[in-house]
């Protein structure tokens, strides 16, 4: 029978149970009140239209979010979208998964359980942080910012949302892709930015720009004998004269032996006429055209011109380095996109679509060896590589392409201001080039000289093409004088990272080319490059060398050459060894020589050392040198220079002391060397230069005539005409960019920039910087234009500057009457056909502004594409921008909602209701609201 005290135990055991039990369900009712007193709730007036970026890169413009007083919510679907997340949500469910960067990153989101879990690891999290609409599960962006474990800056007032990872994620390293491919010069030399080109027309009389150089020293031999050196000169001009390009060169000596003043040892002379796109000459559509001391190419096996005479060309200016031009298809998967690189150089982008496959156009091949490569991205950062490999020769070029030049010149004269040193000797060349397909180029060659006594003549072939891993150039050459033949073939191909080429020349006994006889009758030359002998040297290079020559029956000569190129704690040095063997009958000599070289470079300071050497025949220092230069304060630089020579034992060490600045350049010399003689030279420098525009001229220590310049000006352009009218004012201290860089020079107070030190004879792109316009109202007529300058001639090219205005206003959103700001409005300035020539978005506070209109009337309207998507009305104003410019405020915008309907009748279908046409905008009405 139980005991008093086990009853007692039972009775009160069963007394908690009941009194538990019928406070349990009050306890649950007040934990699920308690709950519901935490959810949050999202209103419509709460809702913020914010623009979304991504380090700065704005994503999205119409970022739905939500105002609390919790912060502000972000739609989880929407940002996982925007930054390319594998995150699924779905609102009715109240449940997210997928994963967040990569798929390793899991991503599960449970809002029944208020848990959320991230890469394995499971939390749990303020319900009311989390709201679910019927659209998107929306989270407080604090909240959001832990789970995706990157830095959310929302901003209510700015109306944007902020996004900064800490570590990059696959959509910025696709957009950075993305950003380099837009940015690389395209398939061209230079990216092209579609300026209109100017043309620049030859002046009788134009320029110039003049180089002079004058020095003097004093020389002796210990300190008995001292006397006064030669006083030298050299000058260059150049400019236009008589409608083509000129430069003189000219140098001799001052008051010196021969009893002038002035005296003459050196003088060159050429004029010509040059355009990149051809057409000189009418239908001979040349290219160049240039009398005087000329330098034509070299024709192979053949020689080359000589002296001076005229010369007629259609070949590229600067020999283009494209000629062929191939394309690459393929397979790009889903969220893939592709780089293309050639021969290290990005080269352009394609970015992931919908149909699957990338496409690269047109791609052009440079001359010598094109390496492409083909680097895939996936969309969690994945990374494949493909690479093709082609060969390209230099004397190829585009198929049904043809290239022609000719001369005439005299080859007894070393210069046109020269004398003669025996009679008249004409020398007449020719060559012309013929693409015939894309592998194959084919070249003819004449030429017409005088050697010895007898007139010669010599014709030549030649024929060069390539087949994916190996190109072939072969020529032939006969003298039809007498009968004999020249012959050459090369041969280069790439393994890997190395690189083989093959030389063969071929002549029969006599050979002679229009300015020398050949001394050998056959040579083989094999070269191969790219070995790296040193792994554990990562910037060592060696390349070997080796050659065969044969100079008659009995005497030959072979040799090797090792060549050895390193970088070493930042110093640059490369290391030359030539063994030779030598063959006359039964006679053999063996030499062995060598030279080495290093460079280190710094700021301000930089060191060179060399040293020549021989090991065979007998061990000999050639040479040893070594110079310093250190650049000192007040634009001053230090040159020091010795120089030690076994053979004589002789040391000679020289300073020197140099200053450009300004209008001139100077430099004081002094050299000493331990046999007695010394030498205390002066040297003063100096570049004159005609601006044409207002006649001044400039002065600069550098000497650059051989550059081009352009005389660029910027004025007002008050009535839009873009013509310089002489009440139109200049624009003092505007900045210019040349070829996409920043010029040093602005305006002055005419409003011209003498703009120098420009590439001669290539387009060249130049635009106003617009910062650099001091009023903001202010902004360049043009994109910018392209010219070609030349040396001596600054081209004049105008900039006009128009006057515009500025609109800005509130936006407004009335409902029930009551108006509120309205924040991620489009709004838009319409001209009169229509066209938008301005964007802007309202701020949180509804505040918009629209710069750089032009003056004159146009429409400010919201943007009827967005109004649509919100089913509100599109209002607009009009409003007219003075011609002197103007801020005008206060254009407010009022839009109203239009109501959802959900059908109308069809009174042609016998009172059938159908769904509405979303399509279908309504017709603006002017706002007479603010």
């Amino acid at each position: 029978m139980p005991s008093l005290r086990d009853s007692r135990a039972s009775f009160l055991i069963l007394f908690l149970l009941s009194f538990a039990s019928g406070l349990l369900p009050g306890i649950l009712h007040g934990e699920e009140n308690k709950k519901a007193e935490q959810e949050t709730v999202l209103n419509e007036e709460d809702m913020l239209l914010c623009v979304i970026r991504l380090a700065g890169a704005t994503l999205d413009g119409n970022l739905v979010t939500f105002t609390a007083p919790q912060g502000l919510f972000l739609p989880l679907g929407e940002i996982s979208h925007s930054l390319e997340m594998g995150i699924t949500v779905d609102p009715p469910g109240k449940r997210a998964s997928g994963h967040v960067t990569t798929p390793s990153q899991t991503f599960m989101l449970d809002m029944g359980a208020s848990s959320i879990r991230v890469s394995g690891k499971s939390f749990r999290y303020d319900p009311s942080l989390v709201v679910a609409l019927s659209d998107d599960i929306y989270v407080e962006s604090g909240l959001l910012a832990e789970w995706f474990s990157m830095r959310i800056d929302a901003n209510r007032l700015d109306a944007a949302v902020d996004i900064r990872p800490f570590e990059p994620l696959p959509i910025q390293q696709r957009m950075a892709r993305s950003q380099r491919g837009a940015n690389t010069w395209g398939y061209g030399s230079f990216n092209d930015p579609g300026y209109p080109f100017l043309d620049a027309p030859y002046r009788l009389l134009g320029g110039p720009s003049i180089d002079i150089s004058l020095s003097t020293a004093l020389t002796g031999e210990g300190f008995d004998t001292i006397s006064l050196g030669n006083n030298r000169y050299y000058t260059r001009i150049t400019g236009d004269i008589l409608w083509m390009s000129g430069r003189l060169d000219l140098s001799g000596e001052i008051a010196g032996s021969g009893g002038s003043i002035v005296g003459l040892d050196n003088a060159n002379l050429i004029l010509e006429r040059v355009s990149p796109s051809g057409g000189i000459l009418g239908p001979l559509d040349a290219r160049k055209v240039a009398i005087g001391d000329i330098q034509p190419e070299t024709l192979p096996l053949i020689g080359s011109s000589i002296g001076p005479g005229i010369m007629i060309s259609s070949y590229p200016l600067n020999q283009s380095s494209f000629f062929d031009k191939l394309t690459l298809t393929g397979f790009l998967a889903n969220g893939w996109d592709v780089e293309l690189f050639s021969n290290g150089n990005l080269l352009d982008y394609r970015p992931s679509n919908t149909t699957e496959s990338y496409a690269f156009v047109d791609i052009p091949l440079i001359y010598g060896l094109n390496e492409l490569r083909l680097i895939f991205h996936g969309p969690q950062g994945e990374r494949r590589v493909e690479t093709n490999i082609y060969n390209v020769g230099r004397n190829m070029i585009e198929p049904g392409s043809w290239n022609y030049q000719v001369t005439a010149t005299n080859a007894a004269q070393r210069s046109l201001l020269a004398s003669p040193v025996t009679a008249t000797a004409p020398l007449l060349t020719w060559k012309s080039t013929l693409g015939i397909t894309k592998w194959l180029t084919t070249s003819n060659y004449f030429a017409s000289a005088l050697i010895g006594e007898e007139r010669q003549n010599f014709v030549g072939a030649g024929l060069s093409g390539y087949l994916k891993m190996v190109q072939l150039d072969l020529q032939m050459a006969r003298n039809l004088a007498t009968s004999k033949w020249g012959r050459q073939a090369g041969i280069q191909s790439r393994f890997g990272p190395l690189t083989l080429s093959v030389l063969l020349q071929d002549y029969d006994p006599g050979w002679q080319t229009t300015t020398s006889t050949i001394s050998f009758l056959r040579r083989w030359d094999i070269r191969l490059d790219g070995l790296h002998p040193f792994p554990f040297f990562r910037n060592s290079r060696l390349a070997i060398a080796a050659a065969q020559t044969e100079y008659d029956e009995t005497k030959k000569s072979k040799s090797a050459t090792i060549i050895n190129s390193n970088r070493t704690w930042g110093v640059d040095h490369t290391h030359n060894v030539t063994f030779e063997r030598t063959t006359d009958g039964v006679t053999e000599s063996d030499a062995l020589s060598g030279s080495s070289y290093a460079s280190l470079t710094r700021r301000n300071f930089s060191l060179r050392a060399e040293i020549q050497y021989e090991l065979m025949p007998e061990r000999i220092i050639n040479n040893v040198a070594a110079s310093c230069d250190l650049r000192l304060p007040h634009e001053l630089l230090l040159v020091n220079n010795i120089a030690y020579s076994p053979a004589s034992k002789v040391l000679r060490t020289s300073v020197g002391l140099n200053r450009t600045s300004g209008a001139f350049a100077l430099g004081v010399t002094g050299n000493y060397a331990t046999d007695g003689a010394w030498n205390f030279g002066l040297q003063v420098s100096t570049n004159l230069s005609r601006e044409p525009v207002s006649g001044t001229w400039k002065t600069d220590g550098n000497l650059s005539s051989q550059q081009a310049g352009v005389s660029a000006n910027a004025y007002l352009d008050a009535n839009r005409n873009r013509k310089r009218d002489a009440e139109e004012q200049e624009i003092r201290d505007v900045g210019f960019f040349v070829n996409q860089q920043s010029h040093k020079t602005t305006t002055g107070s005419n409003g011209i920039a003498f703009l120098q030190g420009l590439a001669p004879n290539i387009p060249t792109d130049i635009a106003i910087s617009p910062s650099t316009l001091t009023d903001i109202l202010w902004i360049p007529a043009e994109k910018g234009v392209r010219v070609v300058p030349r040396p001596g001639y600054p081209v004049p090219v105008t900039f006009p500057v128009w006057i515009t205005g500025e609109v800005s206003g509130t936006s407004f959103r009335r409902k029930e009457g009551i108006e509120s700001p309205a924040s991620g409005i489009t709004i838009e300035a319409v001209d009169k056909t229509g066209k938008v020539i301005a964007k802007a978005r309202s701020e949180y506070d509804g505040v918009y502004i629209l710069g750089s209109l032009p003056t004159g009337e146009c429409t400010i309207r919201v943007s009827p594409e967005q109004a649509e998507k919100l089913r509100i009305t599109a209002p607009f104003k009009e409003v007219s921008i003075p011609s002197e410019g103007s801020t005008i405020d206060n254009i407010d915008l009022i839009m109203e909602e239009i109501p959802v309907e959900s059908e109308k009748e069809d009174p042609e279908n016998d009172g059938v209701k159908l769904p509405i046409d979303s399509d279908k905008k309504a017709t603006p009405e002017p706002d007479n609201g603010k």
